[in-house]
């Protein structure tokens, strides 16, 4: 079962190690750097909710009620920005040497 702290799934202790090992986080953060972590994108996220509100802003966004042929179409837009995206940082990055 996920641990929820501050009304967010956050990883375990041990899924921190797991991913520090496998070299995908900072292996010198300890649980409580994470946890300290995760308090302050949540109080964060507390201030600028709060200041949108001040200044009449509505948060969340409705659900739509998207027919099926609206998805699919909404489907390939996406796709079809995915790709350009891919593609640009395709162009963006420096030709290796060979």
């Amino acid at each position: 079962m996920p641990t929820i702290y501050l009304g967010r799934i956050i990883m375990t202790p041990e899924d921190l190690s797991a991913d520090q090992e496998a070299g995908l986080l900072n292996p010198d953060a300890s649980y409580a750097d994470y946890l300290a972590m995760i308090e302050e994108q949540v109080e964060r996220k507390r201030l600028a909710e709060e200041a949108a509100q001040r200044d009449g802003f509505e948060l969340g966004a409705p659900e739509l009620d998207l027919s099926p042929e609206d998805e699919a179409i909404l489907d390939r837009v996406w796709a079809k920005l995915a790709a350009e995206n891919a593609a640009q940082k395709e162009l963006a990055q420096p030709a290796c040497a060979a």
